[in-house]
C-alpha cells in the first residue's frame, strides 16, 4: 500500500470516526437535562435537554417534545470537532 492511499484511508477513517461519534454523543445528550424555565410565560416548568446547546425542551402541558433542529446541528457539529480533535490527537501521539 502506498503512502497516499494509506493518507487518504487514514483520513477517511477519522472522518468516518467523527461522524458517528458525534452521531453517538448527539443522541445521549438528548436525555441529559441542562436546566428548567419557571418563568411566568412558561406553561408549567419547562425542561431543557441537550449539551452544550439546548435543542430539545419538553414541558408538562406539551403534547410533545419541542426539537429546534438548528440547535441540534450546531450540538453535532460541535461534538463531531471535539471528537475529531480527539481523533488526531490520539493518533499524533502513538
Amino acid at each position: 500500500m502506498s503512502a497516499r492511499t494509506r493518507k487518504v484511508l487514514n483520513l477517511l477513517l477519522g472522518l468516518t470516526v467523527a461522524f458517528l461519534g458525534g452521531a453517538a454523543l448527539l443522541l445521549v445528550s438528548r436525555f441529559v437535562s441542562v436546566g428548567q424555565d419557571r418563568s411566568d410565560e412558561a406553561v408549567g416548568i419547562i425542561t431543557r435537554y441537550g449539551l452544550p446547546i439546548p435543542f430539545a425542551f419538553d414541558a408538562p402541558g406539551y403534547a410533545w417534545t419541542d426539537f429546534n433542529g438548528l440547535a441540534a446541528l450546531a450540538d453535532y457539529l460541535i461534538w463531531t470537532a471535539l471528537v475529531l480533535i480527539v481523533f488526531r490527537f490520539i493518533k499524533s501521539v502513538k
